[in-house]
């Protein structure tokens, strides 16, 4: 094995090693509020690795252990220079679903060149009419991001700039609500993992091919077999004719 393949190996599982065990830690983090019975807003899963650049991959924004909640305003923090956010969706059932369509007002906003470094992306939701309010946890908006450069791993942080807590969560009345809030993370595989992987293919296919040459009839060592094969069984025909010959009366 060459030293270039060891030292990508060796990143490999470097970075696989340092994505579970980020995983846990931010999971364990989540745990510890939610047992705590604190209302937490987080990312979800915790920690995403995008296999490649290029590669367009969803995270959530979700919400645990909550108590009449009326409407939330969720702004993330995102590294521009790993990360293009493409699209904000709330998805099928998502926590702020309402009895009826129309009793919902939301919008959302994406400004990923909000300077040289980050992009910032909002959402807000928010119930209306004779709606009541939601309690307990699910997810509230689903981000998709576009992976443009090999990095990480790198922040996506819950941030409310002015506010006291780090995501505007509101009661019926306008209230806030207290919340905690877990960040999430995300990193970019190199491009040359890919290349190792098309090299290793075209390796294992030429491996194959001379494999395959070598049993073929045409492949030289064959040939050269074949007229051995044939010299033997010509010269052993002439010696059972001759021994033939020899004992007929």
């Amino acid at each position: 094995m060459s030293n270039t393949r060891r030292r990508i190996l060796k990143m490999d599982q470097e970075s696989l090693l340092r994505t579970v065990l980020a995983a846990i830690f931010l999971f364990s983090i989540i745990i510890a509020h939610v047992n705590a019975q604190e209302t937490v807003v987080y990312v979800d899963p915790p920690l995403y690795t995008a296999p490649e650049v290029g590669a367009t991959f969803s995270m959530n924004i979700s919400i645990a252990n909550v108590t009449n909640l009326y409407a939330y305003h969720v702004i993330l923090w995102y590294n521009t220079t790993l990360l293009d956010a493409v699209d904000i969706t709330l998805p099928p059932n998502h926590f702020l679903t309402p009895s009826e369509s129309t009793n919902l007002f939301d919008m959302s906003e994406i400004e990923d060149d909000y300077n040289t470094t980050h992009g910032v992306l909002g959402v807000l939701a928010t119930l209306t009419g004779d709606e009541n309010s939601k309690n307990g946890s699910g997810t509230l908006a689903t981000i998709t991001f576009n992976s443009s450069n090999p990095d990480g791993p790198s922040p996506l942080k819950l941030y409310y700039p002015g506010f006291q807590y780090p995501v505007k969560l509101s009661d019926p009345d306008s209230n806030p609500i207290p919340c905690t809030a877990v960040d999430g993370s995300t990193e970019v595989l190199p491009e040359f993992s890919t290349v190792l992987l098309v090299l290793s293919i075209i390796v294992t296919t030429s491996v194959v091919i001379v494999l395959i040459g070598r049993n073929s009839p045409f492949h030289p060592n064959q040939i050269r077999k074949s007229n051995q094969n044939y010299r033997f069984a010509m010269l052993f025909k002439y010696h059972s004719t001759k021994q033939t010959d020899n004992t007929t009366p």
